[in-house]
């Protein structure tokens, strides 16, 4: 049964984290209903089980789960709808909890957070019996936000991934140019990945994108042409406890692997790459043709490339569909450009 729950993003890029989530929902099957967007907000009817899925997959979603109050930001109104809500649907009598206010950048100056969370905190000890506050160690955590001139109430409900131990240098072998785990994990998530399904990379390098596939519980393969950057590959998934089905030194423009449901990668692209020589075209051009070819119907490629590579004259050329397109500044030089493509 779908119901209202609320996920809090985070707010280094406008539109990724939004798509990372209806990516991970369309992955996992969860029907839902997008009920509002605001920055750093998304609001869905959906069924809860679908928040486990959103913890344990998401690198984009800071906070998530049952959504209680949504409103205008006025704490005389917040107080005044919290009396039609009946708290003991989310803390029992004799629990310990904290409310926890955040602002989005300058919105609704004229409230004051600490303010909030002490009358809602007051307003939830007194609807339910023996409730505490506890900042510690609550047993239940309650979140406020303030985006948008709006309001929302709900539980918290997340296991925050630990991205920053899988840093690129804390790896066996690194390479400067290995996309950033918070990165790679939502390129995983944006090509539809899923646990015990079969992902490839064919553009692996040291196996950035295979790691975060691979710690999902994907059946992970990939080909990288530099046979120096697959053993990188294969000693970094070692580091990670993380088998895999086949990862090999091959030119991706003649992937040896099919069938294929999904594709997440990084094409390789040096500080010159925006003069997108004819070399580099060619081989954007070859590597989406030969994806094509692999990916079975409704199989799903995530791609990042310069900003001006034509990936999709060149994606659409093969026959795939653009599905969404995200531009992301990475220095003055480069702006990279997320394309998802569909069979």
């Amino acid at each position: 049964m779908k119901k209202s729950v609320y996920f809090h993003l985070s707010g280094e890029h406008p539109t990724l984290p939004k798509a990372e989530i209806k990516s991970i929902m369309e992955a996992e099957t969860y029907s839902f209903d997008v009920m509002g967007q605001f920055p750093q907000l998304l609001r869905m009817m959906a069924p809860y089980e679908a928040l486990q899925s959103i913890s344990d997959r998401s690198s984009m979603c800071k906070s998530c789960g049952p959504e209680i109050l949504f409103c205008d930001a006025n704490l005389k109104l917040i107080l005044n709808l919290l009396k039609e809500v009946d708290m003991s649907r989310y803390i029992m009598p004799d629990e310990n909890f904290s409310v926890r206010i955040t602002r989005v950048n300058d919105f609704s100056r004229n409230l004051k957070t600490p303010d909030i969370e002490r009358d809602v905190g007051g307003f939830i000890k007194n609807s339910v019996k023996n409730t505490k506050v506890d900042l510690t160690n609550p047993t239940k955590q309650f979140f406020g936000l303030l985006t948008g001139e709006k309001f929302l109430l709900g539980l918290h409900f997340f296991g925050k991934l630990d991205l920053a131990a899988r840093q690129p240098k804390m790896r066996p072998v690194f390479h400067p140019s290995t996309m950033e785990p918070k990165l790679a994990r939502c390129m995983v998530n944006l090509a539809r990945a899923k646990k015990g399904r079969l992902f490839l990379d064919p553009f692996c390098g040291i196996g950035g994108i295979l790691i975060e596939a691979g710690l999902m519980g994907c059946d992970i393969i990939g080909c990288d042409r530099d046979l120096r950057m697959v053993k990188g590959t294969i000693q970094n998934l070692k580091h990670y406890n993380l088998d895999h089905g086949g990862v090999i030194s091959a030119d991706a423009r003649k992937n040896p692997f099919i069938p294929i449901k999904n594709i997440a990668t990084d094409p390789p692209y040096g500080k010159n790459s925006s003069s997108l020589g004819t070399e580099l075209e060619s081989l954007f051009r070859d590597a989406l043709s030969s994806a094509f070819d692999s990916l079975i119907p409704t199989g799903v490629i995530s791609v990042s490339s310069p900003k001006g590579a034509k990936l999709k004259e060149y994606g659409e050329e093969t026959g795939l569909k653009l599905k969404e397109t995200h531009d992301l500044y990475v220095h003055r030089s480069l702006t990279r450009e997320i394309l998802v493509f569909e069979r």
